[in-house]
């Protein structure tokens, strides 16, 4: 597994999380102590994601940097006839895996804020509901799954 499958897998299985965290987890009590609930564990969820993004996208992307400079140098070696010593520019792939882990971090502050606000909507929608027709935390549950699935 390449490191590129490796950080894809990574995300696959933190949206994975998220998704069985609210389809799944059993709650006893009242909508917001639901709503709080998975406030928290998204927030938990987003929080490991972000301190395993660093690691993963290095080991992304300093492999496929280190190759693609090696095969360079090796079509110029016979292109020209010379043999040439690979010099690794390892500031601009510290500024590559920099600019990457930071765009990741946008993106999942980003879906992390969708989520939360998500949840919120869904907290105010379930109490709205429940003092109109008296709905259950389950049914808020089920209308929390089917919003975020949209």
């Amino acid at each position: 597994m390449t490191g590129a499958d490796k950080l894809i897998k990574l995300y696959e299985t933190a949206m994975k999380e998220l998704y069985r965290e609210i389809a799944y987890r059993e709650y006893r009590g009242n909508a917001t102590g639901y709503q709080r609930l998975l406030l928290e564990r998204v927030q938990t969820i987003l929080k490991r994601l972000k301190r395993q993004t660093p690691g993963a996208v290095m080991e992304a992307l300093k492999p496929a940097y280190l190759s693609g400079i090696r095969s360079f140098v090796k079509d110029i070696e016979t292109m020209v006839g010379i043999t040439l010593e690979p010099r690794i520019p390892w500031r601009q792939l510290n500024i590559l895996i920099q600019n990457t882990t930071d765009q990741l971090t946008l993106a999942t502050n980003r879906v992390g804020r969708i989520w939360q606000d998500a949840i919120r909507r869904a907290g105010i929608e379930a109490t709205k509901h429940k003092l109109a027709t008296g709905q259950t935390v389950d049914q808020m549950r089920r209308q929390l799954l089917t919003e975020l699935m949209n």
